[in-house]
């Protein structure tokens, strides 16, 4: 099912939940909760809030996301990459398929998006923030886009 397509299931009254675990190792217990607490107190306002289904958790640190799928399966995730990976050692390196795996927009192309529709994985690129870079992306059928610039999004319609 398209991206898009899941939004519009979205009732008028209610909200989309995009939530970013910002951690990094070297900072566990310093300025970000150690992995698992991380996750325990994120998942205790979700679930307490009853939004879960409204929610995707992205991370460049894969270690909460992977925490998440494990103990909360149908939570979707998305994992944050910008490296020189392919697709299969993206995923390898994450050890499961995430909802969304959300690569800067440089990495994208239609290899990409071909293996990641084929696995059953949206790709929203990020941050792309020229028209041009918006166009080639939507060319190469990608399920969503992150900007700084919304007014460009629109712009590419």
């Amino acid at each position: 099912m398209p991206f898009s397509s899941i939004l519009r299931q979205i009732s008028a009254n209610s909200f989309f939940y995009n939530i970013e675990t910002k951690c990094n190792e070297k900072e566990d217990g310093v300025t970000n909760p150690k992995p698992e607490e991380f996750v325990e107190l994120l998942m205790d306002v979700i679930l307490k809030k009853k939004i879960a289904d409204f929610v995707v958790i992205q991370s460049f640190d894969k270690r909460t996301i992977q925490i998440i799928h494990e103990k909360y399966p149908k939570m979707k995730t998305s994992f944050l990459v910008a490296n020189k990976k392919t697709y299969e050692e993206n995923i390898a390196d994450l050890g499961y398929k995430p909802f969304i795996l959300s690569p800067v927009w440089q990495m994208v192309n239609e290899e990409l998006v071909k293996k990641a529709h084929a696995d059953g994985v949206k790709i929203i690129p990020w941050t792309a923030n020229t028209l041009a870079d918006v166009q080639k992306l939507k060319a190469l059928n990608v399920d969503g886009i992150i900007s700084d610039y919304p007014d460009i999004l629109v712009q590419a319609k």
